[in-house]
């Protein structure tokens, strides 16, 4: 019985009860200590120190992890933007910098792979002591070491064309200078066939510089056949290259067509102009064409057409242009003109400009210069180089001078003009402003003469005639000008310096244009303004302000 009761009485106390001895089966009583003088680690409470040591520990490690987060947000939050944002921000980064982005985490590894617009620059994928070293080895010909750096350029845009996501190219350039003996070719076709039939956008620059020599390289890296058009291609840009249009079978959707130094053989003009039906914008800049190039497109679709200094394949200027676009609304060029310019079924015609950077005059120029200005005399608005101006007057049997065109210009609206103001100038404005009687705007570029040379006229005793007195010109002038008397309105006058030939000029246009509203002339700038300067400038402000005037609400305007 008093078993049982130990063992119960055992049972019934509680673990944590002072008094009770585990592993014993009678009941000990110790004896009661007071408490009242131990002391209380945590408080009044009376709780042990071990779960409250614990609880510090468990509050500093939440506050360590707390930390830890906050420090982790506050260093890196670009990376947990949305990818989308991300895409964003690295798009805006150079082609080098978003592949670099690569390297700072996983989540940043493949971003590069939707940028649009792929920027492959070759200097700029090498550091400045690399290009230093680079030019001492062409100058060396040390062919080996600049293979090895080339090839690595190489090798990084291939894999970059290999991983990217072609769908969403919107733009490639590659500069890259590809010659024989880099053994490189092979490379770049494979970039040219990849651009001609993924990007919409392209820019194919094969010289390492702008060479702008007198004739045609030998070696020139020909642009391959592309098998398969692509219909994105809407732009494209060709630098140093040799393009043989017939190669090529079409280029549905192309639009644009810039060509710099790139040698067009035979009938390759043409030809690219047949392939690429949507055609609207070509400009041919230093490019080696056939000594007579021959242009007869009339359905095609383009509306600009610029040739800039254009060369024949052997240096010479080009001999003979003939030109038949009747869908051309917008035609510059700028060249040497030797046997002629032909431009045939202009209807359309906006605006043109001629631009003649030479010092040499045949007797025949000016003739040829009139037929010219008459295969153009749809065009509202024209622009003419100085060297217009002075061939102009010279007829071809020396017979005195053209003081008028044979046939009038008269949609002509806006005339510019870039003159010296000589005398063999003088006489051309005085030409081209009788020859357009429905003129309302003029702009005159005041520059330097061209030194001419006179040696190729026939009859050098002919030019006598041109020398007269160039400050009184105009008043010597009996014949009338239509355009001044009843159209014109504006006109604008550039590198103004006060002379007497330009004062002269200004008062016969405010004597002589009837409806003439606003004249703006602008002075030569001044690199150095001096005191002298600005007291001669308002001397010459005065004296345009006292000018009499045809129209009482002519206002002028001098800066």
């Amino acid at each position: 019985m008093s078993g049982s009761i130990d063992s119960i009485s055992t049972r019934g106390l509680a673990k944590d009860d002072p008094n009770h001895i585990h592993g014993e089966k009678s009941l000990v009583k110790r004896p009661k200590v007071d408490d009242s003088d131990r002391p209380k680690v945590g408080g009044d409470t009376g709780t042990p120190a071990r779960l409250i040591l614990a609880a510090r520990s468990s509050v500093v490690k939440m506050k360590e992890r707390n930390r830890r987060k906050r420090n982790k947000e506050t260093c890196d939050r670009i990376s947990h933007l949305p990818e989308p944002i991300l895409r964003h921000i690295v798009s805006l980064l150079s082609t080098k910098d978003a592949l670099r982005t690569s390297f700072l985490s996983k989540s940043w590894r493949n971003l590069w792979t939707c940028i649009p617009v792929l920027d492959f620059h070759e200097p700029n994928f090498y550091n400045e002591e690399i290009i230093r070293y680079f030019f001492e080895l062409v100058k060396d010909r040390d062919y080996y070491k600049m293979w090895k750096w080339k090839k690595q350029f190489a090798d990084l845009v291939d894999r970059s064309l290999l991983f990217h996501e072609s769908q969403n190219i919107r733009e490639l350039r590659i500069k890259f200078h590809c010659l024989d003996y880099y053994d490189l070719s092979t490379r770049a076709d494979q970039w040219v066939r990849f651009a001609l039939t993924n990007v919409p956008v392209i820019d194919l620059n094969f010289s390492g510089r702008c060479h702008d020599q007198d004739h045609c390289p030998e070696k020139l890296y020909q642009l391959p056949p592309c098998p398969y058009p692509s219909k994105l291609l809407k732009a494209m840009k060709l630098n140093f290259c040799l393009f043989k249009s017939s190669e090529h079978k079409s280029f549905p959707y192309l639009e644009t067509v810039i060509l710099t130094e790139v040698k067009l053989p035979d009938t390759s003009v043409q030809d690219l102009i047949a392939i690429c039906p949507h055609l609207e914008f070509l400009h041919l800049k230093r490019c080696y064409l056939p000594e007579e190039l021959t242009i007869h497109a009339p359905q095609s679709q383009l509306k600009h057409l610029w040739m800039d200094s254009c060369k024949s394949h052997t240096g010479y200027p080009v001999f003979e242009y003939h030109i038949n676009i009747p869908s051309l609304l917008h035609f510059q060029f700028v060249g040497r003109l030797l046997d002629g310019l032909s431009l045939k079924n202009l209807s359309k015609l906006i605006d043109a400009r001629l631009e003649f950077p030479q010092d040499v005059l045949f007797t025949n120029h000016g003739e040829m210069l009139c037929e010219l200005l008459e295969d153009m005399d749809h065009a509202r608005a024209l622009t003419l180089s100085s060297w217009c101006l002075q061939a102009l007057p010279i007829v071809e049997d020396l017979d005195g001078f053209r003081e008028s065109l044979p046939s009038p210009l008269h949609n002509l609206k806006h005339l510019t003009l870039q003159t010296g103001l000589d005398n063999y100038g003088l006489v051309g404005l005085a030409c081209l402003l009788r020859s357009s009687p429905n003129l309302e705007a003029l702009s005159i570029d005041i520059g330097d003469s061209i030194d001419m040379n006179w040696d190729y006229i026939e009859e050098p005793e002919y030019l006598d005639i041109f020398d007269f007195d160039g400050e009184n010109f105009w008043e010597s002038q009996l014949l009338l000008f239509h355009c001044l008397t009843h159209h014109l309105k504006k006109v604008e006058i550039n590198g103004f310096m006060g002379r007497n030939r330009e004062i002269g000029l200004v008062k016969f246009l405010l004597k002589e244009s009837l409806i003439l509203k606003e004249m703006v002339i602008t002075h030569v700038e001044c690199f150095l303004v001096t005191l002298n300067f600005l007291k001669r400038k308002f001397l010459i402000a005065r004296k345009l302000i006292a000018l009499p005037r045809a129209c009482p609400y002519a206002e002028i305007k001098f800066s």
